[in-house]
């Protein structure tokens, strides 16, 4: 099975559900890369964030290392933002959780994929994306959000998980009913379910961009 399928099927599965497994999947060393390779650096710190790895939980700081199926937590007011080995950078809002599933550099395969299982986030994606713009992928509980020489914030500000294409090329967002793209810079998507298809992309006002970034703006 390959890492998009098991992500694909992981986004099924209830938050709870998700955790245990990527829990258990740290237990044995992970299932997509070496358990423990550092591929990235925390940039900036607010408040109180933690990664899980191998049923250890550590606290993480500025300069802090990022690792293969670490599975970080921010509390409270936090804010996290990181790095990987690509220049890809990650910012995480309050009460988020998550996880690096793989990260690949070799010529021809490369992967990077990321898991939201709770709160908002934005990402930068880097050098892996511009050589291939399928490699950069983040699975949330109700989509899979490919994302292509871009900017993309995803999060939920009313009911829906939604996602906004900030900057760049295009995003995809794919559900099991379904793939929109998002083209053009302040359209975004609305997920109801993983059942049920994206919707139409449309063009956000300035007000709604504004919330969206105030969940991970430091």
């Amino acid at each position: 099975m390959t890492t998009k399928h098991f992500l694909d099927r992981l986004a099924n599965l209830s938050a709870a559900v998700q955790l245990a497994i990527l829990i258990a999947l740290l237990g044995t060393g992970g299932a997509f890369a070496a358990d423990g390779d550092v591929v990235g650096e925390v940039l900036r710190l607010k408040n109180a964030a933690t990664a899980l790895q191998d049923n250890d939980q550590r606290s993480l700081a500025v300069g802090g290392e990022v690792m293969i199926n670490d599975v970080i937590s921010t509390g409270d007011g936090a804010r996290l933002e990181f790095s990987l080995r690509d220049g890809s950078v990650v910012t995480l809002g309050e009460r988020a959780r998550f996880a690096v599933a793989d990260f690949d550099e070799g010529p021809g395969h490369e992967n990077i994929a990321l898991r939201l299982l709770a709160g908002a986030f934005k990402a930068v994606s880097g050098e892996l994306a511009a050589r291939n713009p399928d490699a950069m992928t983040v699975a949330t509980t109700t989509a899979t959000i490919g994302i292509r020489g871009t900017t993309v914030w995803g999060g939920t500000l009313e009911t829906a998980f939604e996602v906004a294409l900030l900057d760049g090329t295009a995003v995809t967002v794919t559900t099991q009913a379904g793939t929109v793209e998002l083209t053009t810079v302040g359209q975004g998507t609305a997920v109801p379910s993983a059942e049920q298809p994206p919707s139409a992309p449309v063009t956000w006002a300035q007000a709604k961009v504004s919330r969206a970034l105030a969940t991970v703006d430091f």
